[in-house]
């Protein structure tokens, strides 16, 4: 069993994760613009 969380312990992963990867970019894209979340949006 691991014991210990690798992403907590790594720096240089965690500013990958929070300051460089441009989340606001890629989140709409994988989810297709949010469209499911619209259909319920309109009832």
């Amino acid at each position: 069993m691991i014991q210990s969380n690798y992403f907590q312990t790594n720096e240089d992963l965690q500013e990958h994760f929070n300051e460089l990867i441009d989340w606001n970019e890629i989140v709409p894209i994988y989810e297709n613009q949010f469209s499911d979340s619209k259909l319920y949006l309109e009832r």
